[in-house]
């Protein structure tokens, strides 16, 4: 049994992206359940378990509009459903 593919999720410039340096798997920080209250930092990393890896990782926390657009395509190109 497959598991169904989330539907990519809205990703606007205030958008808080979670992603993974290695395989560049990635969230939205509220899918994670994650909270940036009052954060106005460039970039953060935090200790993450990535599911692609199945391997502890230091996970970049971002906001959307400081991601560069050529690395931003190819997270949501990897992210979409092959058909």
């Amino acid at each position: 049994m497959q598991a169904a593919h989330s539907p990519t999720p809205a990703i606007t410039e205030s958008t808080w992206i979670i992603s993974c340096p290695r395989c560049a798997r990635w969230r939205t920080l509220g899918e994670v359940r994650g909270v940036r209250i009052g954060a106005a930092s460039f970039g953060k990393r935090t200790l993450g378990w990535c599911r692609q890896c199945r391997r502890p990782r230091l996970m970049r926390i971002e906001q959307a509009r400081t991601i560069p657009l050529e690395r931003l395509q190819a997270m949501v190109a990897a992210t979409e459903p092959t058909r």
